[in-house]
């Protein structure tokens, strides 16, 4: 069973959204492999990043979702966070602390220079690219 804990900053939940996020990671949960307990860190973000993994090792198991999305603009943020969670968490990616990603054995020097494109391009952005639009409809038609 999913152990979902929710870190607040400014902005509580309401049942709803709550509600809407654990099922979610539920849904999630049967089709990829996350770990037993999962942070849903709620917080105000730039107006630009829906989501987060946490790259700090102490909050490995720790997804931000911005508190300015709606219920129904969450979802997809959260599935791509989570995507990225099941990344670590099944050891694909490494994220180290001198800033290197490690992707399935090899190392990429990311840096803050890559356009969107060559963001997206990164084989773990990929990656979440190739599942996110089956897990989305799979879970859209399990909310509903």
């Amino acid at each position: 069973m999913l152990n979902i804990e929710f870190v607040l900053h400014e902005k509580e939940l309401d049942n709803f959204t709550r509600q809407t996020i654990i099922r979610v990671c539920e849904l999630v949960s049967e089709q990829l492999d996350l770990p037993d307990k999962v942070q849903i860190e709620y917080k105000k973000l730039s107006d630009s990043t829906y989501g987060e993994t946490s790259l700090n090792p102490r909050f490995r198991n720790r997804v931000t979702i911005n508190s300015l999305l709606s219920s129904s603009e969450l979802i997809q943020p959260l599935i791509h966070e989570l995507i990225h969670l099941h990344q670590i968490h099944t050891n694909k990616l490494e994220i180290r602390r001198d800033g290197v990603f490690v992707w399935c054995g090899k190392k990429y020097n990311v840096n803050k220079t890559l356009s969107y494109q060559e963001y997206l391009d990164l084989p773990w952005e990929n990656d979440v690219i190739n599942k996110i639009k089956i897990l989305t409809k799979n879970i859209i038609d399990n909310i509903r």
